[in-house]
């Protein structure tokens, strides 16, 4: 994939939440530590609860999240991503496993970037980790409410199977 310029790296991190509010010259200070990246399609982009550091900001192409359901061995879907969203930001909260696989569905490119270089930026510039604190966190909660509809959404289906069951 052909290297961007600086100013469209810019432009493409202004698309991100995560980056939301950040100006140019915020901005100018994260570009140099994203590079571009490809999957292609059906590459495992995150395995869930591998232990990566890379957070991935999409700019093409769409990829399918799911979790893997270790008593059953199954895999549930979750939602699928595509331009504008971020796959591993929760590196960025925490050093855990990942939460969920991600597989590209089509040619996937985004920016890449090491959740270490990202925090030892957080660390000198105050400023933009608090700014990009903040719209984890709004993230997070965005996260959580549309798995909280996904299980309600799988319990009912279960009821509704159970009750076909017995009647």
């Amino acid at each position: 994939m052909p290297e961007a310029s600086s100013d469209n790296i810019i432009q493409q991190l202004k698309m991100f939440k995560f980056y939301a509010g950040l100006s140019d010259e915020q901005l100018h200070i994260l570009k140099n530590i994203h590079h571009n990246v490809q999957f292609e399609k059906g590459d495992l982009i995150v395995k869930q609860k591998q232990f990566t550091k890379e957070i991935y900001f999409v700019l093409d192409g769409t990829a399918k999240v799911s979790i893997t359901q270790s008593v059953i061995n199954e895999e549930i879907y979750i939602t699928s991503v595509s331009k504008g969203f971020s796959i591993g930001h929760y590196m960025v909260s925490e050093q855990i496993g990942r939460t969920a696989n991600v597989r590209a569905q089509s040619t996937v490119k985004a920016l890449a970037s090491d959740a270490d270089l990202l925090l030892s930026v957080f660390d000198e510039h105050k400023d933009i980790g608090m700014i990009c604190y903040r719209n984890l966190s709004q993230m997070m909660l965005y996260d959580i409410g549309n798995l909280h509809q996904k299980i309600e959404g799988m319990y009912e289906d279960i009821h509704s199977n159970e009750q076909s069951y017995w009647d």
